[in-house]
């Protein structure tokens, strides 16, 4: 009887401890398995923010392609209110009309803030013409004009020329842009007015605002240049170049005048 109690006992001892080492292991393994699995899910995480990076620089990149590195080039036709001032009189033209093409080299690479950047606006060429309506013409000149045969030209002026300034353009939301800008316009100044013709160099400058959404844009600009002394010639005797002896005149007279130039215009344009 002893020994079957000490056999009961030992196999009773053995059993329970199988079954408590065996709850351990299994303790140890969920452990292990869900800090596993917790490092998987951080791994997987990372992978998946780091897989998303390329893309999101491909996505600004291609904005900063479309926005800023794209349409850095314009080409604008204007219609302008023009006024013209003189010694003798001062003159508002009945029409005028302006052509620029040039483009905008921006100053550093990033926006700042996101949204604006600084350039350097080189217009290759700026033209405007303006037609002003005609003076009142003396019985001598209307006679002069029909014993030469020349038709009243009226009075036209002309400037071309090329400009170069700063500009500051913000781009608020998607493609919409606007740019701020003031030119320096070297030029060189002709007027025609009936037998006589002007010319000279100018110095205009350009302060302006446009608005511009991807490749179409519109904005405002005025235009003005200083007085400036132009040199001119007066087709006088055309019609008595030799005197009654035979001798010849000078059918050109030498005549200056001081003049004083500003434009109001409106211009729709590309930027591509």
């Amino acid at each position: 009887m002893e020994i079957k109690r000490i056999i009961n006992n030992s196999c009773l001892l053995f059993f329970v401890f199988s079954v408590s080492h065996a709850q351990e292991i299994h303790t140890d393994s969920i452990g292990v398995s869900s800090s596993d699995r917790n490092q998987q899910s951080e791994m997987l995480m990372v992978q998946s923010d780091s897989s998303d990076l390329p893309q999101l620089d491909a996505a600004r990149e291609e904005r900063m392609q479309k926005v800023w590195k794209r349409r850095g080039k314009y080409r604008s036709v204007s219609y302008g209110m023009q006024t013209m001032k003189s010694n003798s009189t001062d003159m508002k033209s009945d029409m005028a009309f302006g052509l620029t093409t040039g483009c905008t080299y921006y100053l550093h690479k990033k926006p700042l803030a996101g949204i604006m950047k600084f350039g350097l606006d080189w217009s290759f060429l700026d033209i405007n013409v303006a037609k002003y309506p005609d003076l009142p013409a003396s019985e001598n000149t209307q006679t002069n004009n029909a014993d030469t045969g020349m038709p009243n030209l009226g009075i036209w002026q002309l400037e071309a020329g090329m400009s170069v300034g700063p500009s500051l353009t913000i781009n608020p939301v998607d493609r919409l842009k606007l740019k701020l800008y003031f030119r320096v316009t070297p030029s060189y100044s002709v007027m025609i007015q009936d037998k006589e013709l002007y010319h000279h160099y100018a110095t205009f400058l350009n302060a302006g605002l446009s608005v511009s959404y991807k490749i179409i844009s519109c904005g405002i600009e005025t235009r003005w240049c200083g007085p400036t002394n132009y040199d001119g010639v007066a087709m006088a005797r055309l019609n008595n170049v030799y005197d009654e002896e035979g001798n010849f005149h000078d059918p050109f007279e030498s005549i200056a005048a001081k003049m004083k130039t500003k434009t109001l215009r409106l211009f729709i344009g590309l930027q591509f």
